[in-house]
């Protein structure tokens, strides 16, 4: 259903769109910058377009892209993008949504004082998607370093595809700590522990990614590591450790804390 509103809404803004011949005509829309693109900048997805024209419809569609770099045929689409104006070789020309702001200083917990002054009960957190106040799921609460989000922890042994399914069952999905500070409320408010995150692979050297597309990043030292085989898939699997870093582990291993999130 989901995907449907999406490909609505995409071919919506494609029909608005449809008169402009050249890129410059988006210039109502996209700001162009220059910023160093590094691998700790979020990636949503990296797809083979024929022009800027298309990159660009296809960040307009995408509504978490806050940027797009199109390079030779490839088109990157991005949330946030850490240094800007920069003249190393890494510079790379980087069309800025405008009046994307507020997602994105939303998004970098910039506000995270005020929006916790606006839904100031726990059980109340910031949408981003409606912009107002909503109530947390029976059984979720806010956290203030994580206002735009509701979460529910639960303890006892589960591996990895036990703990997503008893989020499934709370209409919720597995722990997603894509950013520093939602790493940094898990090391605030869960020391000592353990727990599965939404992330998975299926073949040895393939990427962990979030179900978004997006890379995850924020590893422990010398991680993932696969315990160093490079012949069988032993850890397919993320934990985000105490320090709030994350390791590659066995899928089947059991740990105590499942951590279910909701937006």
């Amino acid at each position: 259903m989901k995907k449907a509103i999406r490909i609505f809404i995409g071919l919506k803004i494609l029909l608005n769109i449809i008169k402009f011949t050249s890129s410059s005509q988006f210039d109502s829309v996209f700001l162009e910058e220059v910023y160093e693109l590094s691998v700790n900048d979020c990636l949503i997805i990296k797809t083979i377009t024929n022009s800027l024209h298309e990159c660009l419809v296809q960040c307009l569609i995408e509504t978490e892209c806050l940027h797009a770099n199109f390079e030779g045929n490839t088109c990157s689409l991005l949330t946030f993008i850490s240094k800007k104006n920069t003249c190393s070789s890494n510079s790379k020309t980087v069309y800025k949504k405008i009046n994307s702001e507020s997602n994105e200083v939303l998004k970098k917990n910039l506000s995270q004082t005020e929006l916790n002054t606006v839904c100031s009960n726990s059980s109340l957190f910031w949408s981003i998607k409606t912009n107002s106040c909503l109530s947390c799921k029976p059984g979720f609460q806010k956290y203030i370093q994580v206002p735009y989000l509701c979460y529910h922890s639960q303890f006892s042994p589960k591996n990895f595809i036990e703990s997503k399914v008893y989020c499934q069952s709370k209409n919720a999905t597995l722990f997603e700590p894509k950013s520093e500070n939602e790493r940094i409320f898990f090391n605030e408010n869960f020391s000592c522990k353990k727990a599965y995150v939404n992330s998975v692979i299926n073949n040895i050297g393939e990427t962990f990614k979030w179900p978004n597309g997006s890379n995850v990043i924020g590893f422990d030292q010398r991680q993932p590591n696969n315990q160093n085989s490079k012949s069988d898939l032993k850890e397919n699997c993320l934990e985000i450790r105490p320090n709030s870093y994350f390791n590659d582990i066995s899928c089947d291993r059991k740990l105590t804390l499942t951590i279910c999130q909701h937006d």
